[in-house]
This record gives C-alpha cells, sequence and structure tokens, in this order.
C-alpha cells in the first residue's frame, strides 16, 4: 500500500513536472516575440484575447509548480483543464482537445470525490453545460464545426476502446485480489488513537462529533488529522474518502 502511493506521488509529481515545463515552452516564446499582447483578440469571432491566455498560462505555471510540491491536490488539474477545454471549444477550434481537456478535468474531480455528493444533480449540470459550450462552435460554420466533431469522437472511441480494454483487465484482476484492504501495520507512525479516528473518518464521522467524543477541541482533531493524511499520502479529508472508502481496515 504505502509502495503504491509513493508511486503514485512520483507519477504525478512527473506529470506536472511535464506541465510546467510544457507551459514555459509556450511562454517563453511569447514574451521573447513580444507578441502575446498584440491584439485585442486573434480572430473576430474569438471570444478570449492573447493576452488573457497567455495570462492563463503563466497562472497554469505556477499551479504546476505548486503541484510538484503537492501532487495530489488533483482539484488543480480539474480546474484547469477546464478551463483549457472552455477555450479549446469555443475559440481555437480543437473540438478534440476540448473533449480530451473535459474528460480530464471530469476524470481528476471525480477522483477527489466532487462527484461523491449530490452525483445526479452535478452529472446533469456537468453534461448541460459540456452541450452549451460543444454548440457554441457553430458560429464557425456549420461544416468546421460538424467535421471537427466527427473527427473528434472518431479519435476518442479508439481511446475509449484501448481505456475499456485496459480498465476490464484491471477490474478483473481487482475482482479476484479480494476487497481492497488499508493495512495499519504499513504505517508504523499511527498510533492507537490515530486508528480509531480514522475508523470514524471512514464512516463520515465529523470532527465535531469525534472532538466531542475525545473531550477535545475541534482544532486539535484537525491539525492531527492533517498529520494523519500525511502519513497515508493523501492531501485532505475529500482525497482520504476518495482513496478509501471501502476499504476494508486491518491492523
Amino acid at each position: 500500500m504505502e509502495d503504491g502511493r509513493n508511486n503514485e506521488l512520483i507519477i504525478w509529481r512527473c506529470i506536472a513536472i511535464f506541465g510546467a515545463i510544457l507551459l514555459l515552452s509556450r511562454i517563453i516564446p511569447n514574451i521573447i516575440n513580444n507578441d502575446y499582447h498584440t491584439g485585442t483578440i486573434s480572430d473576430s469571432k474569438d471570444s478570449f484575447s492573447r493576452i488573457s491566455m497567455f495570462v492563463i498560462n503563466v497562472i497554469g505555471f505556477f499551479v504546476f509548480i505548486f503541484l510538484i510540491f503537492q501532487p495530489l491536490k488533483l482539484e488543480l488539474y480539474g480546474i484547469f483543464s477546464f478551463l483549457y477545454a472552455v477555450y479549446f471549444f469555443i475559440d481555437g477550434y480543437s473540438p478534440l482537445m476540448g473533449v480530451l481537456m473535459f474528460i480530464l478535468s471530469f476524470s481528476t474531480l471525480y477522483k477527489r470525490g466532487f462527484y461523491r455528493k449530490n452525483k445526479k444533480t452535478k452529472f446533469i449540470f456537468t453534461c448541460i453545460f459540456l452541450s452549451l459550450i460543444m454548440i457554441s462552435g457553430i458560429r464557425y460554420g456549420i461544416d468546421i464545426w460538424f467535421d471537427g466533431f466527427i473527427n473528434a469522437f472518431g479519435y476518442l472511441f479508439i481511446i475509449g476502446l484501448i481505456a475499456y480494454v485496459i480498465l476490464s483487465k484491471v477490474a478483473k484482476d481487482k475482482k479476484y485480489s479480494g476487497q481492497p484492504v488499508l493495512d495499519f501495520n504499513k504505517f508504523p507512525d499511527l498510533t492507537e488513537r490515530d486508528k480509531e479516528w480514522i475508523k470514524l473518518l471512514i464512516t463520515e464521522t465529523k470532527y465535531t462529533t469525534i472532538a466531542h467524543e475525545y473531550g477535545i477541541s475541534f482544532g486539535t482533531v484537525r491539525n492531527r488529522m492533517r498529520y494523519i493524511f500525511k502519513i497515508l499520502g493523501v492531501p485532505d479529508r475529500i482525497g482520504f474518502m476518495a482513496s478509501f472508502s471501502g476499504y476494508e481496515i486491518l491492523g
């Protein structure tokens, strides 16, 4: 379990490093050529100005730098990939990148537990919003819009088939490996009280309830939980629930 967490940290750090380098490769030429502010908008039908996209890229660069040190803050990937998805759908016009960025946004927010509560409402809202920004590209012409999405969903169909084959194999392996387990023996820094709190947390017990049961302050519980999350390799309570909800506890 602990090795798996360390490997996940390494993978997300590498992704953050790659993202920072990629954005830097866009920012530096803009600065050198002094063209990041040229013109209000690049096309009469475009909504994003060049300076606004330059600012977004710069902010994105610093976000990736932050993610190198806090790699499991996946909601930041979700927020910025969503912003880029809107850009690729509305301006550009690149529906394939728009769809891929939107899927990345949905996936990272889902993994971070954003859709755990009010799942149906949030999913419906997501689909409606996606439909609206997809339709916005019609202003470039129905032929361009239609051809773009035919090509985009053709690529996505192939990617989906590949993902299905891989995920079905993973699901099959998981089925035969039994219920996932959170083994306290792999985390020797946890105290007995820490383990009790983790068991309560998995049942979605609130910090205030834990504080009342143990006769301590809310702040004490919150600060200790931050340390526990660090031991377990998750960023916060949302990340804990997204990672360990449904796990069997041993130790």
